[in-house]
């Protein structure tokens, strides 16, 4: 019968043991360099073996980084249309503001109340739309402007709807607060869209085209919504708006792009972790290449 010497197996290292033999391999032949990563910044070129060796596995695919550009290399076109798609938005938003009140003799016989009382109708929505910023503002500068746009119009559709359907002052004038609440967003952000896509000497005509169309849309409210009180029910006031409001939020959803560039560049860091750690566990250890050389 065989017998083994005592001390003879040795047992098996764990990762952790693995990558510390690693790190300690490499920084004999190359040292760790750790970069300031920004949106433009070059990336060194990762050493891969192929075919692999016989510690290694086949190297994971790298990841396409094109969407992680950042927003002010973006053609001019896209830079366009995201502006006149935040613009419009921003129009609807003031167009919000004045929208009930040529309808306000009717309703106030409708529901029994006072000139002064159907005034917190107006009231209410500023109240929102002065508020919400608060929160929604900085909720974008961290999680970005995207999810807030897409968000804030699908509530803005769905106050406009309630408005419409209500049968009550008070549904009214929740309906209302809300809908301040996600119009909000369409006048507050928008600067902030302009100036994470066009730099500063570059900005003029975009905050030109947002300032004049928050006020093309709230002079254009109680034009459009008198003629529709004379020509049908003042429901449709609210109904028009919801419809046009919808067309805009379903253009948001599949032509809005982020533009953010911090939340940009950390989904791109995050991004590479992941790629780099597959690479390690791979087998496949440091660059070949420098960004600088």
């Amino acid at each position: 019968m065989a017998s083994t010497t005592p001390g003879a197996l040795k047992p098996q290292p764990t990762t952790m043991e693995k990558r510390d033999e690693t790190a300690e391999s490499l920084s004999g032949s190359q040292d760790i360099e750790y970069r300031y990563l920004e949106l433009e910044t070059p990336l060194p070129t990762p050493c891969i073996t192929l075919p692999p060796g016989p510690a290694q596995s086949p190297p994971p695919e790298a990841p396409s980084l094109e969407k992680y550009a950042s927003p002010f290399l973006w053609p001019q076109w896209r830079k366009s249309m995201m502006t006149y798609i935040a613009c419009g938005v921003t129009a609807l938003a003031g167009y919000a503001a004045g929208e009930v009140s040529p309808a306000s003799e009717e309703l106030m016989k409708l529901w029994g109340i006072s000139n002064v009382v159907y005034n917190l109708s107006i009231t209410l929505f500023c109240c929102g739309f002065a508020l919400a910023p608060m929160v929604l503002a900085p909720f974008s500068e961290i999680n970005g402007r995207r999810p807030i746009f897409i968000a804030s119009g699908i509530l803005f559709v769905a106050s406009l709807i309630g408005c419409g359907g209500t049968q009550s002052f008070a549904g009214l004038l929740v309906a209302r607060f809300f809908q301040g609440v996600g119009g909000s967003t369409f006048s507050t952000m928008v600067g902030g869209v302009i100036s994470d896509i066009y730099h500063a000497e570059d900005r003029n005509t975009p905050m030109a085209l947002f300032s004049g169309s928050a006020l093309f849309g709230t002079g254009l409210a109680p034009l459009i919504s008198g003629a529709i009180i004379t020509r049908t029910t003042w429901r449709w006031v609210f109904y028009s708006h919801a419809i046009v409001s919808a067309v805009f939020v379903i253009m948001i959803y599949f032509f809005f792009k982020e533009t953010r560039g911090s939340v940009l560049l950390s989904r791109k860091a995050a991004k590479l972790n992941k790629y780099y750690e597959q690479l390690e566990e791979a087998g496949h250890h440091g660059t070949c290449s420098s960004p600088n050389q």
